[in-house]
């Protein structure tokens, strides 16, 4: 979910999901789209058709504002990688798919998704926000099924961005694997030293808890 300067609206990246009879892991993604939410005493309104085609990843791995653009994420499985793609479009035209961007190989913003370009490895879910201690942005993400945390950084939303720097790992469940390691940058103290995680942690079948992680940054 990404909110404008005011806090006031949102749009929120949602996928649609078409599941099987083999158990809990035959699902899959067929489309993806925005829904638009400004009262948070009503539901949010879909957008449909979807935005995004069965043919498209998964945008909205990740989703950060920057100005009056959108920054959002998609990742996809790629053997046992997860490259990470970037679109970009203005808060205002979330909802319209002719206003979306892709950042490309050459380092330039394509209409076209198929140029878009990987940025990084990272994770099915994750965070990225800016941080006023280190001045860069910082994307945080468990990008394997050990459940390291890892962190990156970059100047800009697209990149360049670092090489991983592992920071840790959650508690280990005792069946499956942490993931969507996500930061909570609104709980964030001494102007971003101190930032606070959330990761969920399977806890049974079909059942999983958010632990929270405190780190800080030397």
């Amino acid at each position: 979910m990404v909110t404008d300067a005011s806090q006031e609206r949102a749009v929120i990246y949602y996928l649609n999901m078409q599941t099987g009879p083999g158990g809990q892991w035959d699902f899959h993604s067929v489309s993806g789209s925005v829904a638009l939410w400004s009262d948070p005493d009503a539901p949010a309104t879909r957008i449909e058709p979807p935005l995004f085609g069965p043919e498209e990843p998964d945008w909205g791995a990740a989703a950060v504002r920057v100005d009056e653009d959108i920054f959002v994420y998609a990742c996809e499985f790629d053997g046992d990688r997860k490259p990470c793609l970037v679109a970009r479009v203005p808060f205002e035209s979330a909802s319209d798919r002719s206003r979306y961007r892709f950042w490309t190989e050459s380092g330039e913003w394509s209409l076209d998704w198929r140029e878009a370009a990987p940025i990084f490895e990272g994770g099915s879910l994750f965070s990225v926000h800016y941080s006023d201690y280190l001045e860069k942005f910082v994307a945080f993400y468990i990008p394997h099924i050990d459940g390291k945390f890892a962190m990156r950084t970059a100047d800009q939303p697209q990149g360049v961005w670092s090489a991983p720097d592992w920071i840790g790992s959650g508690v280990r469940p005792s069946e499956n694997w942490n993931y969507a390691l996500i930061a909570h940058p609104q709980y964030s103290r001494e102007d971003g030293r101190v930032e606070t995680l959330g990761y969920t942690h399977p806890s049974g079948f079909l059942r999983q808890d958010i632990r929270l992680v405190e780190i800080r940054f030397d």
